[in-house]
C-alpha cells in the first residue's frame, strides 16, 4: 500500500526482511502470514480483532486489547498477543530494524507492549518495543535488548507517539555503533 506517495510495503519488501506480517488476514484467522519469504508463520493468542482498518492505504490490521503489565503472568492472564517462532529472528551481533504501524489508545499509567519478549533476566529478553504512558497523558516509547551481558534500553521523550492516531514506529540499533 501506499501511504502519502511513499509504498511502504514495497520498500519493506526490498529490505530483505527476517519476517513480515501484514496482519491483514480476515476475521476468525488464528495465524498471520509472512510475507518475507522466510515462512516464520505467527499464531494469534487470544481475542484479537482482524480487520482493522489501517493506516491509510495499508489494508486493515489487527487490534489488540489486554492489561498494561509488563509481568509475564499478566500477560498470561490476558492473553490477547501474536506470537512467532524465535528461529532466524536472533539480533545478536548484527544491526538490525523494527518498523511497525501502531495506534495506541491509553488510559493508563503503564507500559504496553508492541513486541518482544521479558525473559526473567534482562540481559536475556529479546529486542522489545513499549509504548509509556507515565503520567497517563503522554505516550513514550520503551525500547531495548538483551546482548547476553546487559539490557541495552532506553525512553524517549514524552509525546512522541499520538494517540488514537495511528504511527509509524522505526527502532534501530546499529552494531557498528553501539
Amino acid at each position: 500500500g501506499t501511504v502519502g506517495g511513499y509504498d511502504y510495503e514495497a520498500t519493506a519488501g526490498g529490505m530483505n526482511p527476517i519476517a513480515y506480517w501484514s496482519f491483514d488476514e480476515t476475521a476468525g484467522s488464528t495465524t498471520a502470514a509472512d510475507s518475507s519469504g522466510n515462512n516464520i508463520t505467527a499464531t494469534v493468542v487470544g481475542a484479537v480483532t482482524e480487520g482493522v482498518t489501517s493506516a491509510a492505504g495499508l489494508g486493515t490490521a489487527f487490534k489488540f486489547t489486554s492489561g498494561s503489565s509488563i509481568d509475564p503472568a499478566v500477560i498470561a492472564a490476558n492473553a490477547n498477543y501474536v506470537t512467532a517462532s524465535n528461529a532466524g529472528l536472533s539480533v545478536e551481533d548484527s544491526s538490525f530494524t523494527h518498523l511497525v504501524w501502531i495506534n495506541p489508545s491509553l488510559s493508563d499509567s503503564g507500559y504496553h507492549a508492541v513486541m518482544g519478549y521479558q525473559a526473567s533476566d534482562a540481559k536475556d529478553r529479546y529486542p522489545s518495543l513499549y509504548v509509556y504512558n507515565g503520567n497517563g497523558s503522554t505516550a513514550a516509547l520503551h525500547g531495548g535488548f538483551g546482548d547476553d551481558t546487559n539490557w541495552n534500553s532506553y525512553i524517549s521523550a514524552g509525546n512522541v507517539i499520538q494517540q488514537n492516531a495511528w504511527n509509524l514506529v522505526v527502532q534501530r540499533f546499529d552494531v557498528t555503533s553501539g
